[in-house]
């Protein structure tokens, strides 16, 4: 998860799509954040760079999911992203962090 956040937080989108789930959805989601971060201004992509990654709570939900619950110090404002063990492999499923409010009103 950390990589992850590092990887977003630095723009290395690349990188970051190598560590979620590879379904539609998921890819779909890291492509649209990505177009978002390329619309920031230098000094709000300066301001993710510089940020630090700060984890509040880790919170296990069997042996191959958990939800992290993290800020950085830019944005300063918490956030969940769901991690899952696929292959011995920790992914990241964006369809938690994205969705699950669409989901909950549906």
């Amino acid at each position: 998860a950390r990589l992850f956040i590092r990887s977003a937080l630095d723009g290395r989108w690349k990188d970051a799509k190598r560590l979620v789930v590879q379904d539609s959805l998921n890819i779909q989601d890291i492509e649209t954040a990505q177009r978002m971060a390329d619309r920031w201004d230098v000094n709000t992509q300066r301001g993710y760079r510089e940020a630090q990654i700060r984890i509040h709570d880790t919170r296990k939900q069997g042996d191959s999911v958990s939800i992290i619950t993290y800020s950085n110090t830019f944005k300063n404002q918490r956030d969940s992203i769901k991690v899952i063990s696929i292959g011995g492999q920790w992914l990241v499923d964006l369809k938690y962090s994205f969705h699950r409010n669409n989901a909950a009103q549906q």
